[in-house]
């Protein structure tokens, strides 16, 4: 008896393969659902899917984790996803290695049915699980390589586009480390990107800032993985004569902070959450604002429990939820710290005033 795992957002994926699906027939006897990757891979470990069921619209950095994620996992659950076809190609390059079929919508019932079959029957056979694993391994750099010239490809057909070249740029990263690409190769890729599109831009009249390709060639053979990735980066956003993209950087990290003020947030999750490395983005956001990052956090939640303090009748406890301390001691500790007052004297105050 086989088990399947239905990841959809809105549900409209399971309440249609519900019906079409003969579970009966297939001898799948359980059937759950998660509305997103982060629940699925709450529920996997438990669970022990045979198959997951997934929906993928676009590939941002939560829903590549989350098939990554899933294929790592053992017993190694078939994997089988539904996209449209806008992205069908983009999707497909990006996540071949560890996807085991791709399905376009709308959903076809005898092509959904034959793939659920292919892989159960798969599953059935040990020693073709054996040979697939054996075989994903062996190729596995040539899939980055694959995914790579295409990524690259991408890159030089929109030149033009900042933030289009820096997202797919950033996918590029992350491949790296789901491919586990050896640390010493990364220079060569990130100066064969740069040299392309710095060639690009030459002879399409593009009329870039010009930095030096020499110079930047010197700084990656002396430099770790993480380094290099950075100073790539960068070396791309002056060819786009783009000097205000640290500014722009920084802007979105302070929009993602005020929207996440009531979680625990830290300056990782938000490097994380603009795929840059931690460190690259704590020198920046420095560099750009003349505060650290940590402390702007703090400031920003004490700012708005000073606010719910005066506007309110929440109680201390509950405010330091709002700002994302689930310590009310700890909360009140920061918050002395800060205001140079407890939560409830500055309360007093500010009520007299």
């Amino acid at each position: 008896m086989y088990k399947i795992l239905i990841v959809d957002e809105e549900e409209t994926i399971y309440q249609r393969v519900r019906i079409i699906i003969p579970w009966d027939k297939l001898k799948i006897c359980q059937v759950r659902t998660a509305s997103n990757g982060v629940e699925a891979l709450s529920i996997i470990p438990d669970y022990l899917p045979d198959i997951i069921l997934t929906d993928i619209e676009t590939i941002d950095k939560t829903e590549y984790d989350f098939i990554i994620k899933s294929a790592q996992l053992y017993p190694y659950p078939r994997l089988i996803v539904l996209t449209s076809y806008a992205n069908y190609r983009y999707v497909y390059e990006t996540l071949k290695l560890y996807v085991h079929d791709f399905l376009l919508k709308p959903i076809d019932k005898n092509v959904l049915l034959a793939s659920i079959k292919e892989q159960l029957c798969f599953i059935d056979n040990p020693d073709s699980k054996n040979i697939f694993f054996a075989k994903n391994l062996k190729q596995k750099t040539e899939f980055f390589r694959e995914i790579y010239d295409y990524l690259v490809n991408s890159m030089i057909e929109n030149t033009e586009d900042y933030n289009y070249l820096i997202h797919t740029y950033d996918i590029f990263c992350g491949a790296l480390v789901s491919y586990n690409i050896p640390v010493n190769c990364i220079p060569a890729y990130c100066f064969e990107i740069a040299s392309k599109l710095y060639y690009r831009h030459i002879t399409s009249g593009l009329c870039p800032s010009k930095p030096s390709l020499e110079s930047l060639a010197h700084n990656l053979s002396f430099c770790p993985a993480e380094t290099a990735l950075c100073l790539t980066r960068q070396f791309l956003t002056k060819l786009l004569n783009r000097e205000d993209a640290g500014h722009l950087l920084i802007s979105k990290a302070q929009n993602y902070i005020s929207q996440n003020l009531s979680t625990p947030i830290s300056v990782s999750q938000v490097a994380e959450a603009l795929f840059v490395s931690p460190n690259y983005f704590s020198r920046l956001f420095k560099r750009v604002t003349g505060e650290g990052c940590s402390e702007y956090i703090i400031r920003k939640k004490m700012e708005q429990a000073c606010a719910l303090l005066t506007t309110t009748t929440f109680k201390t406890s509950e405010i330091a939820n709002m700002v994302g301390y689930h310590d009310s001691n700890y909360f009140s500790v920061t918050f002395k710290k800060y205001c140079g007052i407890s939560p409830k004297n500055y309360r007093n105050k500010e009520l007299k005033k």
